[in-house]
């Protein structure tokens, strides 16, 4: 049997056309294609994570209302920048998602409420962004002084950089950024060993350090002044013996990132009564130098920790000191549940 040019024409235009409309059909029903995905939602849905501290849980939306995000091709042009704010970043599998052209991208990203302690350095209206004018600089008055006086320590700041990402803008994407948090507070208890009295008013507590100036490529210390640290509270300590009608005194502070080999940040207490500097205390040295070297978790985990990663984990110190005779006998240095007692040091 024989069958016509014409006929197996006919034949072959509609199976093209079948293959055509299933094809089509295919394509508009993402559900039969990619799982869990509604409406075809290619592009590159960034998820955000922060549990780099001493909890080694996911703490983003309980302390991040805010993430600005910076991209970057692969020539270091940036490229567009957005922002995500408020509820939204608390609910459970937010992403942010990016409509990107197809490349390798280098995404940076500044997190936290934090205009009112710090600026983007460099950043003008009239200029393009880049990673080196992305630098975090801590705001401080003219006298190079920072005073929380509303009782607040520093505004939190985090920071991310996720590099050589490769996007398909016809494919479904998802990475994770995760998070580095900036800022820590420093809680300060300041005991009389003799058992006399301290009043809020017997010294002068302040922190010196020139760590105020961060750079958006990794998160390093920039050169920056020396800046002056007064405490966001003060207050006085209830007296756990008959000796005294107050044991001594607290204030808290907040700072910057902490660097393992900082040499600068320092604890001063001036005895408002001879003008003596009875503290002049290293604190992220010994930070550093005293740190555990491995943490168990709430899960029972054991991680061990290098002196840098501790203190990038840790944002929270209770540091109580004990003076008698003009000078410190011991140190009390106390982060979650670890404790640990210096006696008797030369710092």
């Amino acid at each position: 049997m024989s069958i016509s040019i014409s006929k197996y024409a006919k034949a072959v235009r509609s199976a093209i056309f079948m293959v055509a409309g299933l094809t089509a059909f295919l394509l508009s029903s993402c559900s039969l294609v990619y799982t869990d995905q509604e409406d075809c939602d290619f592009g590159l849905h960034l998820r955000f994570k922060y549990d780099y501290n001493m909890s080694f849980g996911d703490a983003f939306a309980s302390q991040v209302s805010r993430v600005s995000v910076y991209v970057f091709d692969e020539d270091g042009k940036f490229v567009t920048c957005q922002t995500e704010e408020g509820p939204a970043l608390a609910q459970e599998g937010y992403r942010m998602k990016l409509e990107l052209p197809d490349g390798k991208y280098r995404l940076i990203c500044w997190g936290g409420r934090y205009d009112d302690s710090f600026t983007h350095h460099k950043l003008t209206d009239d200029c393009e962004p880049s990673v080196e004018l992305l630098e975090a600089l801590m705001l401080r008055d003219a006298d190079n002084e920072v005073k929380c006086l509303d009782g607040c320590p520093l505004n939190s700041l985090f920071w991310g950089d996720l590099k050589d990402i490769e996007v398909n803008s016809k494919s479904i994407q998802e990475e994770t950024l995760s998070l580095m948090k900036l800022t820590n507070q420093i809680k300060i208890n300041l005991i009389n060993g003799e058992g006399e009295e301290l009043g809020l008013d017997s010294f002068d507590l302040y922190m010196h350090g020139d760590n105020g100036r961060i750079c958006a490529d990794d998160a390093s210390l920039l050169e920056d002044d020396k800046v002056k640290f007064h405490p966001y509270h003060k207050a006085e300590r209830p007296a756990i013996s008959t000796k005294a009608t107050r044991e001594g005194i607290t204030a808290e502070f907040s700072c910057p990132r902490i660097m393992k080999d900082d040499d600068v940040l320092r604890l001063h207490a001036i005895d408002k009564t001879t003008g003596e500097d009875v503290l002049d205390f290293p604190v992220a040295k010994v930070l550093a130098t005293y740190a555990p070297s491995a943490f168990e978790t709430a899960d029972g985990l054991i991680h061990f920790l290098d002196p840098q990663e501790y203190l990038d984990r840790a944002d929270l110190y209770n540091l109580t000191f004990v003076l008698q005779d003009g000078d410190w006998i011991s140190v009390d240095i106390q982060v979650l549940s670890w404790n640990m007692r210096i006696q008797n040091v030369d710092l």
